[in-house]
């Protein structure tokens, strides 16, 4: 299998294996990820790259948080300050009759 350089940096990519079979491409120093579409696609890259499914490995999903650690609190959004000036409250006196 020939390397396949990352679009962005030039470092050979991982090639990985999603749940569905299809290929794609990770690249560990710049973070650039590179998904093959479609069963055009997937025969084009094989056919360019010599990519073999079982060379591939599976991406693993994240990891599990640990069975006694608390969830994070979510906060809640500060509410907007209201219009002070400028047009806003100049349309709202508008509104009002004033």
């Amino acid at each position: 299998m020939t390397a396949t350089p990352c679009p962005c940096c030039g470092a050979a990519m991982t090639v990985k294996k999603q749940k569905n079979g299809r290929p794609w491409l990770g690249c560990s120093p710049c973070k650039v990820i590179t998904l093959v579409h479609g069963a055009d696609g997937v025969a084009k890259f094989k056919a360019r790259t010599g990519w073999k499914e079982e060379e591939a490995t599976t991406a693993t999903p994240p990891a599990a948080p640990a069975a006694g650690a608390a969830p994070k609190e979510k906060k809640e959004p500060e509410p907007k300050p209201a219009a002070t000036g400028g047009h806003a409250a100049r349309r709202a006196a508008r509104r009002a009759g004033a």
